[in-house]
């Protein structure tokens, strides 16, 4: 507390509340980080010359990702660090081309290490109700992002 002639001088800030936290929206987190995840794979594949997997749980809402050269007590390791998605959010199906859409258990999306992947759909569910669809095309660096439920064109 500074003075100034005499009198001591206070800062008062007020915030409006607003009904949701603009600064933890988890629809945001998750679309992010799953995008970041993706676009990290594929340059990691090509980079370390190794093909990798992004592993999807869809029972539990929990995402990592293994290579090909990792040992079973470190894949149990990538599978306990992994990131769970956010109360309220679940990933609903997860389709790849040629197969039919997976909606419940363990699924796994293919990163290659001549720059390519499986192609494949990601269909998530926030706790707002709303949808979002993330495409994986084999030859894209990055995923292309829906807001709404689409189809694989197979």
């Amino acid at each position: 507390m500074s003075t100034f002639w005499g009198e001591p001088q206070f800062l008062a800030v007020t915030l409006p509340r607003l009904s949701g936290n603009p600064f933890s929206d988890n629809k945001r987190k998750s679309t992010l980080w799953l995008a970041n995840k993706i676009q990290e794979l594929k340059v990691q594949s090509v980079r370390q010359a190794r093909d990798h997997t992004l592993h999807i749980d869809m029972g539990t809402g929990r995402l990592w990702s293994t290579h090909v050269a990792m040992q079973p007590n470190e894949i149990e390791q990538a599978r306990q660090n992994g990131y769970t998605l956010p109360p309220g959010s679940r990933i609903e199906s997860i389709t790849l081309a040629n197969s039919a859409e997976q909606t419940a258990g363990e699924a796994g999306i293919l990163f290659f290490k001549k720059g390519y992947s499986q192609m494949a759909l990601i269909k998530a569910r926030f706790e707002d109700d709303s949808q979002r669809a993330f495409l994986i095309e084999p030859f894209l660096p990055r995923v292309k992002i829906y807001n709404a439920s689409i189809q694989l064109n197979q």
